[in-house]
């Protein structure tokens, strides 16, 4: 009796917490559609409801109708083989990634898994340490550690969409401005390459590139983009950013940006250059990278790599993200990038030992 009265408290709060990540999912969809339409004209009701139905069909229910929608209204045609954007969180990331994934939050583990990282320094659990994991001491040492740079990037753990980055000046790191940091990195302040000038200005251009390990080991890109800042920005933020999709093959930026809103322009809104045709400078280089680091946590299967190359042409990765790394905007402009995985084909428990409520 007790253990059936368990399980239907645990089954009611997990479908609780499922149509709240449901909802949240159908406003934010719903924002961006509205958004795109404004410019674009309302999208063919005929393709939408072929996207409803094909939510239905496929992955069980209409909640995963608005992302599909939103795909639809950005490529002017209903794919087969999209894969909306709260499926993947709900059902996908818990068992190609699961709890492997969550570390890449932890910022002072990046570098001990992978290399190309542009840390100096850590703060964890009450230590301050360099990059190569040696105890520093107390804010003095890390002061004196950090004394070759003018600036510094701090990143709070857990960080997501530009939040939790803080551009410090090291001569102004006094002992209660370190200690009321949390836990983090210390990044060095990236000097961009020269062709990301005049694209975004004040903010370092980052690529997000997408590698998937396949079931056989093979690993593969999915999607690449460049995420632009806007003036005034000190790094690219989800609220103000330009996004520009790069042709896999050679790294060329295509026609037009996608504002935060998703709608479109085909020059940066601050500086009036055109996108199309210029190239990624290192992308080559960039995509050779990411495909070699995921090689060494390959039980990670999806993973966005965050990286920039700076005025010498070195590429540095900035972030590795292994959690719910976001899908849906490549899966839009450049899907579908995953119809050959047959996700939707897979069983959709619920019984995870609490692993799923982990990802919603």
């Amino acid at each position: 009796m007790a253990e059936r009265l368990t399980l239907a408290v645990k089954t009611a709060l997990q479908k609780a917490i499922e149509h709240r990540y449901h909802q949240r999912h159908r406003r934010e969809a719903l924002g961006l559609l509205h958004a795109i339409e404004s410019q674009s004209g309302k999208t063919d009701p005929a393709l939408l409801r072929k996207a409803s139905d094909y939510a239905g069909d496929v992955f069980g229910g209409r909640d995963y109708a608005p992302w599909l929608h939103v795909y639809t209204a950005i490529a002017g045609e209903f794919r087969e083989g999209w894969v909306p954007d709260n499926f993947y969180g709900l059902f996908v990331v818990p068992r190609i990634n699961g709890w492997h994934g969550k570390t890449a939050g932890v910022r002072a583990l990046g570098k001990a898994f992978f290399s190309h990282f542009p840390d100096v320094a850590y703060k964890a659990n009450g230590l301050l340490v360099d990059s190569d994991y040696r105890v520093l001491g107390g804010p003095a040492a890390l002061r004196e550690h950090l004394a070759g740079h003018e600036r510094i990037v701090f990143k709070e753990d857990f960080s997501v969409q530009g939040e939790g980055v803080r551009f410090l000046r090291v001569d102004a790191l006094d002992d209660a401005r370190i200690t009321a940091l949390g836990n983090g990195v210390f990044q060095q302040a990236i000097v961009q390459h020269e062709a990301f000038e005049p694209i975004s200005p004040g903010a370092v251009a980052t690529l997000r590139l997408t590698t998937l390990v396949e079931d056989d080991g093979t690993i593969s890109l999915r999607g690449s983009i460049l995420r632009l800042g806007r003036e005034g920005d000190t790094h690219v933020q989800d609220r103000s950013e330009a996004t520009v999709t790069i042709d896999p093959a050679t790294g060329v930026l295509r026609d037009k940006a996608y504002m935060a809103d998703w709608r479109t322009e085909t020059v940066h809104p601050d500086t009036g250059v055109y996108f199309e045709g210029r190239e990624v400078p290192s992308f080559k280089a960039c995509k050779s990278l990411a495909l070699s680091l995921h090689a060494k946590l390959p039980f990670v299967r999806c993973i966005g790599w965050d990286l920039t190359v700076d005025r010498d042409g070195a590429v540095h990765v900035l972030e590795w993200n292994g959690g719910h790394n976001d899908i849906k905007f490549c899966e839009a402009v450049q899907g579908p990038c995953f119809a050959d995985q047959g996700w939707e084909t897979w069983p959709r428990r619920r019984d995870a030992g609490g692993l799923r409520l982990m990802h919603v």
